[in-house]
């Protein structure tokens, strides 16, 4: 009886190293051209505020919310992440702390868009990114966008500057 439950454990312990190594191991993901971006887009009727490929995925930033899109063997991988919109703030903030960890900006107050030049995300263990608005009413701005698997902590600080690099919106989640 014990023999059996010993044998039972070793070959359900060997079944499942074999389908991870099986499926883990030979998945190859990739981000979307940008013709399939396109498409995607003019499917889902959605006007992209920032587009952004990280790692092996596309992430598209539009008004209510992110798409994460990777591809596998030609078909495309979809993941969705929304949010309730017409929000009465003068800027939308969402924070993503795993995988890539990053954080979403979308300035909703148009003389606030008018002034805005950069934003900088301070993370709670002091790594700051910056990045330019382009003329773009929403980015991403990712904690270190040559890695995954990430996890931080939440807690985030906001800043908007003008040309003139003085601070014009500041928040803290």
């Amino acid at each position: 009886m014990k023999k059996c439950l010993i044998l039972s454990i070793a070959l359900l312990i060997c079944g499942l190293v074999m389908g991870c190594s099986k499926y883990g191991g030979q998945s190859n993901y990739s981000s979307l051209s940008q013709n399939e971006i396109k498409q995607f887009v003019s499917q889902k009727k959605i006007e992209p505020l920032s587009i952004e490929d990280v790692q092996n995925s596309t992430l598209i930033l539009y008004e209510n919310g992110i798409y994460g899109l990777s591809k596998e063997n030609g078909k495309i991988i979809e993941n969705q992440t929304g949010w309730v919109g017409n929000s009465k703030e003068k800027v939308i903030i969402g924070m993503t702390s795993t995988g890539s960890p990053h954080v979403s900006v979308i300035i909703e107050d148009k003389n606030l868009l008018k002034e805005a030049n950069e934003v900088k995300v301070v993370f709670s263990d002091g790594k700051s990114v910056t990045k330019p608005f382009e003329g773009k009413r929403g980015l991403l701005v990712f904690y270190d966008k040559n890695k995954s698997n990430l996890t931080i902590n939440d807690g985030i600080e906001i800043s908007i500057f003008n040309k003139k690099g003085i601070v014009i919106y500041k928040h803290t989640l």
